[in-house]
């Protein structure tokens, strides 16, 4: 089994865009039907390790469209209370929530 170190991977994956985001990315493109027409990200590494990578793991996406949908994807690497992947679509009507059921002792909603 071939196995590599932390700061290897990630000095390899492409980035947290390629690493964790394409398919977030994707999926959003699917949503509006339409690819954007700008795109903007800032990201910070917040560890020393992804800096040492020139790498961030908190990062913020935003995507606009033709259409004049907007777009934004948050992402962080390293989340203390699991896998956290949602989508939320608001609308002048509606707001549609998809989410991962999480631990509900990690979670807090007002």
């Amino acid at each position: 089994m071939f196995s590599l170190t932390k700061s290897a991977y990630h000095s390899i994956t492409g980035g947290i865009l390629i690493d964790s985001v394409i398919h977030d990315i994707d999926m959003a493109m699917w949503l509006v039907g339409q690819q954007p027409k700008t795109v903007y990200a800032v990201g910070k590494a917040t560890f020393q390790l992804y800096e040492q990578c020139d790498d961030v793991d908190v990062c913020l996406l935003v995507m606009t469209f033709k259409n004049g949908t907007v777009v934004t994807i948050n992402v962080c690497r390293d989340v203390t209370f699991g896998y956290d992947n949602r989508i939320e679509v608001s609308c002048t009507c509606l707001m549609l929530l998809l989410i991962n059921k999480l631990n509900q002792n990690t979670l807090f909603q007002i």
